[in-house]
C-alpha cells in the first residue's frame, strides 16, 4: 500500500545530490540491520506480509514529545483482503496501533556531501534501537498492568526461574540497566553462567521440573539458556520480561506504508528512497551557517514506525523485583 505524496514546504535552499542522499538512507538502514534487536527479542514482520513470513533479516516523535502514528484514514488503504492467518491470529495489520520511534536532529551537509556516515550512523541509530527496547519494555508494562501479561516478584538473579511457571521454554530475558539488575549480571559472571556469543551474551541455567529423579534422587532438570537484553527503562525501572521466541510479536512499516511526518519541511523529491526502508530519512529543506561560517546544517528526521506488541498465550512473563 502507498500514501500520495504529501506536499512539503517549498522554497527551501538545501542543495544535495540525489545520490549523496541516497548513500545516506542506505547507510543508516545497514547500520540498523547490524544493530537492532528487536527481531532478535519479538516474532517480527512486516506490515503486509503474511503472518508467519519473516521480515528481512520512550515513545517519541520528531518533535520530541511521545506520539502515536495514528492508523491511516480508509481512503488510504488499498483492498487488501484479511489473510485467513492474519484471522486466525485474531488480528489485522490495519486494526493494530502504531508508534514512531526516532528523533529529529541537525547535520553538517558536509557529512552526507563527503560521504563521512559512520560518523554519525553508528551513535544515532545505536540510540534509536535502545528506543525501540525502551518501547517494547514499557508497551509490555502497560500490557501486565492490564492483566494481559502475568506477573511475578523475585529478585533480579531470579528472574528466569521465577517466570518459568508461566513461560515454559523461555529464551530471551529483557532486563532493565538498574543497580539491581548489575548486581545480577555480576553474580551470573561470577557463577559463570553468563557466557558471550560473539557481540551477543546468554545465561546458562537448568530449572528442575519435579520429576521423580534418577537413582541418586537427582530430579530431571530442563534447559533454561536464555539470551540477555538490557535496556533502558521508561515504564516501571523495576520490571523485567522474561519471552519466549515468537511469544510476542511486532508488525513494523517501511516507507510505503507509513505517513510522513508532520509539520516539518522535507525534501519531497528524495521520499521515495524510504519505500522499502525500515528506517525511514527525511531531509530537511533549510539550510543554515554554522558558526564561524564552519559548515552548513541541515534537520534530519529518521524514525521506525512499530505496532503496539501482540502478545500470545505463555509468551512472556513479567518479573518485578522484590
Amino acid at each position: 500500500m502507498s500514501h500520495p505524496r504529501t506536499p512539503s514546504y517549498q522554497g527551501g535552499t538545501l542543495s544535495m545530490e540525489r545520490h549523496d542522499a541516497k548513500g545516506f538512507v542506505e547507510d543508516f538502514n545497514r547500520t540498523y540491520e547490524e544493530t537492532t534487536e528487536l527481531r532478535r527479542i519479538l516474532g517480527h514482520r512486516f506490515y503486509g506480509q503474511p503472518v508467519g513470513a519473516e521480515g528481512e533479516g520512550e515513545l517519541e516523535d520528531v518533535d520530541g514529545d511521545d506520539g502515536e502514528e495514528e492508523n491511516d484514514d480508509a481512503g488510504n488503504r488499498d483492498d487488501r483482503k484479511d489473510t485467513e492467518q492474519e484471522r486466525a491470529q485474531g488480528y489485522d495489520d490495519e486494526d493494530l496501533r502504531y508508534f514512531q520511534i526516532g528523533r529529529r536532529t541537525a547535520l553538517p551537509v558536509s557529512l552526507v556531501t563527503e560521504g563521512r556516515y559512520a560518523y554519525v550512523s553508528d551513535a544515532v541509530v545505536g540510540a534509536l534501537c535502545e528506543g525501540e527496547k525502551s518501547f517494547v519494555g514499557a508497551r509490555l508494562s502497560l500490557a501486565a498492568d492490564e492483566g494481559e501479561i502475568p506477573t511475578v516478584k523475585d529478585e533480579p538473579a531470579r528472574v528466569v526461574e521465577a517466570a518459568l511457571e508461566y513461560v515454559e521454554t523461555p529464551d530471551h530475558i529483557l532486563l532493565p540497566r538498574t543497580d539491581a539488575c548489575d548486581e545480577a549480571v555480576a553474580r551470573w559472571k561470577e557463577d559463570g553462567r553468563l557466557r558471550r556469543f560473539g557481540d551477543s551474551s546468554y545465561l546458562r541455567g537448568t530449572e528442575a521440573d519435579g520429576g521423580d529423579g534418577d537413582e541418586n534422587g537427582n530430579g530431571e532438570t530442563r534447559e533454561t539458556d536464555c539470551w540477555l537484553h538490557r535496556y533502558d527503562a521508561t515504564h516501571g525501572a523495576d520490571e523485567a520480561f522474561v519471552l519466549e521466541d515468537g511469544g510476542v510479536t511486532v508488525v513494523q512499516k517501511k516507507g510505503r506504508d507509513a505517513l510522513p511526518p508532520t509539520g516539518f519541511g522535507y525534501v519531497a523529491e528524495y521520499e521515495d528512497m524510504n519505500d522499502d526502508m525500515p528506517l525511514t530519512v527525511y531531509f530537511g529543506e533549510e539550510r543554515r551557517e554554522g558558526k564561524d561560517g564552519y559548515d552548513e546544517f541541515f534537520d534530519v528526521v529518521y524514525r521506525v514506525i512499530l505496532s503496539e506488541p501482540v502478545v500470545e498465550d505463555g509468551g512472556v512473563c513479567r518479573v518485578r523485583s522484590v
